[in-house]
């Protein structure tokens, strides 16, 4: 087995874990929530959402950004990378601005993680595969 190619995956699972105690501080010390409400709230929630928004930001805005700053810095840096994910980061914010209110910035932090996932990994299935935990743990933690 080779772990050398196993280890990139390992963050993945770090972000993971950081999931649930993020969506209780998150419930605990900032009174965010989300209580889906019927079958179609959870299924937005919990796929549509997390699958949608990831392609839109990740692939076609993250990606994008990070190839033309790329195309731009000779030789190849690895700032572009990090200030694509930022600037999707933002856009994931203003998304949620609408319905949340300012409240909106909290969610900086784990859109920089799906970020550093896209970032790592180019992988939309992780992506919203891990949007999708976030939701499902602040759900849990919103219902307790």
């Amino acid at each position: 087995m080779n772990l050398g190619a196993a280890r990139p995956w390992a963050a993945l699972g770090g972000m993971a874990a950081l999931a649930l105690p993020g969506a209780w501080l998150a419930h605990a010390a900032l009174g965010l929530a989300l209580r889906p409400e019927g079958g179609w709230a959870w299924a937005w929630a919990l796929a549509v959402a997390p699958l949608i928004e990831e392609a839109v930001l990740r692939p076609l805005l993250q990606q994008g950004l990070w190839d033309r700053m790329q195309a731009l810095t000779r030789p190849a840096a690895a700032w572009p990378g990090h200030a694509a994910n930022l600037f999707s980061a933002l856009a994931f914010v203003a998304l949620h601005v609408p319905g949340r209110g300012w409240d909106a910035l909290w969610w900086l932090a784990p859109a920089v993680l799906l970020g550093e996932a896209w970032r790592r990994h180019r992988s939309l299935a992780a992506c919203a595969g891990l949007h999708a935990w976030f939701n499902l743990c602040l759900a849990g933690v919103s219902r307790a």
